[in-house]
């Protein structure tokens, strides 16, 4: 005997007005909040309602019209991502209020490191891959599945 297929929650107008608050910051709490729910339950609201597929759907065309209108892409993001390195690890000197440079350099640790890791996510970088003899990054996808011969336990180690 077969389940009765669960029935798709409908998009009422506040899940529609959820939808669009959670697009200004991808803040599911808040966005459940300012769509009208109780603040009390507004985070497990917001968990339940991320799981309908519609509601995922119109998100994802929500966040796409806005980037869009925004004109944000990939090469907005790196640029930006390496203009605020360049700023954080501050190569000029640091000038006084008459311009003479007073021999300090200013160092953003946390922010180039940052900035380094949203270069890293958008840009295959393989620094620490393997090469091969071309200098290509060798692909390192391998499975070893260990069974214990008693009881026939696995054990399966990736990469």
């Amino acid at each position: 005997m077969t389940k009765p297929a669960k029935k798709e929650p409908k998009m009422t107008p506040k899940r529609i007005r959820f939808c669009h608050e959670y697009v200004i910051d991808f803040n599911g709490q808040k966005a459940a909040e300012r769509a009208g729910f109780a603040k009390k339950g507004a985070r497990v609201y917001a968990c339940e309602i991320l799981q309908i597929p519609a509601v995922q759907e119109l998100i994802a065309k929500l966040a796409k019209e806005a980037q869009e209108k925004a004109d944000v892409d990939a090469v907005y993001v790196l640029k930006g991502a390496k203009e605020m390195f360049e700023r954080c690890m501050q190569r000029e000197q640091v000038t006084d209020s008459d311009g003479v440079p007073t021999g300090e350099y200013k160092f953003d640790s946390a922010g180039a490191g940052k900035a380094l890791k949203i270069m890293g996510e958008h840009v295959d970088v393989c620094a620490f891959k393997p090469k091969d003899d071309d200098g290509k990054p060798i692909d390192q996808n391998w499975r070893v599945t260990i069974v214990d011969a008693k009881t026939g336990a696995r054990k399966v180690i990736e990469p």
